[in-house]
């Protein structure tokens, strides 16, 4: 089962990466999975800062807060934040999927009843 749950977990975390998404300098769409996969260490810390601009934004459009501007930020900091962001939404992703199973487990036991 704990297989099974880290396959699931890694699942959410790359569809994330795949829709954290922004318009770079060159008018090109860019996804954080993208960066990450161009990147030599594939560490979100180690992004340029453009490409950190980018992520952060986009998910403070996901998130609908702009209470920092993230192009006064430094790299740590948005590093950080992004990263925040994803167990954020990774957490929230997984509570959701459990709930559906758990509903799912709550029909079947009432067929079998």
């Amino acid at each position: 089962m704990e297989s099974k749950n880290k396959t699931v977990l890694m699942a959410i975390i790359d569809s994330i990466l795949e829709h954290t998404t922004w318009v770079n300098a060159l008018g090109e769409d860019v996804s954080l999975k993208d960066s990450l996969g161009k990147s030599t260490t594939g560490r979100i810390e180690d992004l340029a800062k453009d490409d950190l601009v980018g992520a952060y934004t986009s998910f403070q459009v996901k998130k609908q807060s702009f209470s920092k501007n993230p192009k006064e930020m430094d790299t740590k900091d948005l590093s950080n934040e992004i990263k925040i962001f994803i167990f954020e939404e990774t957490k929230a992703q997984m509570l959701m999927l459990e709930r559906e199973l758990n509903v799912e487990a709550s029909k079947n036991i009432r067929k079998t009843a």
